[in-house]
């Protein structure tokens, strides 16, 4: 499985202070520019590839689900020569906490065995299944930005998170409550947990635990691009639109399985 996923990212930067002190001997040269900011991204995550659960023929396909990343850049200027292409480049880093998690569903029909008044009949029935998998991280991930103007940059880096928590639960419930059998009579249905068990259960938890041999090391390819507003000499709002496309499986245990953010 892999999973990827588009994020805005907000954020929010400071620029510090760069003075240099000149004399007639050594002119005083253009500061670098540097920055330390704060960063909060929104988005979608998007599964790919398959998702096995702990039941006959429960496969699952095609989940998205809310995603937020919160963390800490820096960044630098790479060269003060405006004859350069350097100029325009800035190097930096990003550390940060993100969620991956999604959710996916489907509904299938299956034909049960329903017994009344000793006789057995066949009815199909309707099952909804529902996955939902949580995974938490933290990354680092080094970049290199393009500055072309002075309100737009493009960015592309290379993220490697660790997976510190994951969870994968799978239910099952039966969505009739009563059907009509072949002689005409109304039956009530519910799921039956145990052969001589009376109560009435429309919903199971199937599986509810960690994602079998799960990579604890997650590398992504990051692009990038968005706007510069500038709110003052110090401050800048940058916020941008980023795709995380993983670059390996989560799982060893699956066909190619990921998220992408």
């Amino acid at each position: 499985m892999k999973l990827f996923y588009f994020t805005l990212i907000f954020i929010i930067i400071y620029n510090p202070l760069n003075a240099n002190f000149g004399s007639p001997l050594r002119p005083t040269k253009d500061p670098v520019d540097q920055y330390i900011g704060v960063l909060l991204g929104l988005g979608q995550n998007f599964h790919y590839g398959q998702t096995f659960a702990n039941c006959p023929d429960c496969v699952f396909n095609n989940g998205v689900g809310f995603g937020y990343t919160f963390g800490f850049n820096y960044e630098r200027q790479l060269n003060t020569d405006k004859n350069k292409l350097s100029y325009f480049i800035n190097y930096g880093g990003l550390i940060h906490l993100s969620n991956m998690g999604y959710q996916s569903e489907y509904t299938e029909i299956r034909d049960e065995v329903i017994n009344s008044n000793n006789q057995t009949y066949y009815s199909p029935l309707r099952y909804k299944h529902n996955s939902d998998v949580s995974i938490s991280r933290a990354g680092i991930m080094p970049y290199i930005a393009y500055y072309p103007i002075k309100y737009l940059h493009l960015r592309i880096g290379l993220d490697v998170s660790l997976l510190f928590r994951n969870n994968s639960k799978q239910t099952t419930e039966l969505l009739d409550r009563r059907v009509t059998l072949p002689n005409g009579e109304v039956s009530d249905v519910f799921i039956q947990t145990s052969p001589n068990s009376t109560r009435r259960q429309y919903a199971l938890t199937l599986q509810d635990e960690p994602i079998s041999d799960i990579n604890k090391i997650y590398p992504s390819f990051c692009p990038a691009i968005g706007g510069n507003i500038y709110l003052n000499e110090k401050l800048l709002f940058s916020p941008s639109l980023a795709y995380t496309l993983g670059i390996s499986k989560l799982s060893n245990n699956y066909a190619p399985y990921g998220v992408n953010t």
